[in-house]
């Protein structure tokens, strides 16, 4: 009688608990996108310019030698392109930005996906609450891509190579001697990565180097060559979203593109999926541009 009445107000308790519970309203009722008719000089949109499925123009370009249409709604970064002001306060006073074609270099952009299922967030899709909230979990899937071309793509060959080098030597000695950023082998293998830390101890403190605030793991990948394809730094701060700083050139030699990434160092164990997945991203972007003469027309030539 006793196991009867405890399951019953188990069951009511149950029941009660449910009740209070926020329904799960599905996803998101988010209002319509405004679709623009003007650019912000006041010319109009040329109707067959490109757009995304919200109806608004997409920000096209050449991206390391390809053509691409970037979303607004997906841009976390807002994109820069060869001549655009960066940080050159008098050059963006008076700065008007041309209507743009697939001719124009993109330098950079950066945007977020989910690396488990090739997700890039949509700020105005129905989840896009959602999405942002899921960010901030600790050990979260979602990771931040930044994307640079261009001028800004490396201008030597094997750079990681030189990254690592200077961690090895240049820091470690004066004029540049810093702490936090000379490296050693540690003989250590973790995920098919080679790891680096921080050598010594800290005179100040009595802590080694690599137990101090701010300090970082080192993880490289080599090619069958032995050079560097893979650069990653990941924090050894315990906190619950320890940050990985992860640098990658695409493969192949049809899109110059440099890889920028960041995301939470549980991720680390699948840094070759990170990879392969962001890759896969950059490169759903691109598109299949109209002829030079209706992209002239876009520009009113």
């Amino acid at each position: 009688m006793y196991k009867i009445q405890s399951y019953s107000c188990l069951l009511l308790l149950t029941l009660l608990l449910a009740a209070c519970q926020e329904p799960d309203r599905g996803p998101e009722k988010r209002p319509a996108p405004i679709v623009p008719t003007h650019w912000r000089d006041g010319t109009p949109i040329a109707a067959d310019y490109p757009r995304d499925h919200y109806g608004v123009p997409y920000s096209i370009g050449n991206l390391g030698g390809q053509p691409v249409n970037l979303p607004e709604h997906s841009m976390e970064t807002p994109v820069e392109y060869e001549d655009s002001p960066g940080f050159n306060w008098r050059k963006a006073e008076n700065y008007k930005p041309p209507v743009r074609t697939y001719k124009d270099m993109i330098e950079s952009f950066g945007f977020f996906m989910n690396y488990t299922d090739g997700t890039i967030y949509d700020s105005w899709h129905p989840n896009g609450n959602k999405w942002y909230e899921a960010r901030k979990v600790s050990g979260t899937s979602w990771i931040h891509v930044g994307v640079r071309s261009g001028s800004r793509y490396p201008k030597r060959d094997h750079i990681y190579d030189i990254y690592l080098d200077g961690n090895l030597n240049d820091y470690a000695k004066p004029p540049h001697y810093i702490p936090l950023d000379v490296y050693a082998k540690t003989g250590e293998t973790k995920f098919g990565l080679e790891v680096y830390a921080n050598p010594g101890i800290n005179p100040e403190n009595g802590i080694a180097w690599r137990n101090n605030h701010g300090a970082k793991d080192l993880f490289v990948q080599r090619d069958a060559d032995g050079h560097i394809v893979s650069y990653i730094k990941c924090s050894n701060n315990p906190v619950p979203k320890p940050p990985c700083d992860h640098r990658f050139l695409m493969k192949g030699n049809d899109m110059k593109v440099a890889m920028q990434l960041l995301y939470d160092r549980q991720n680390l164990p699948h840094w070759r999926e990170i990879e392969a997945q962001t890759e896969k991203a950059v490169r759903s972007f691109i598109a299949r541009p109209p002829s030079e003469a209706v992209q002239q027309k876009w520009r009113g030539g």
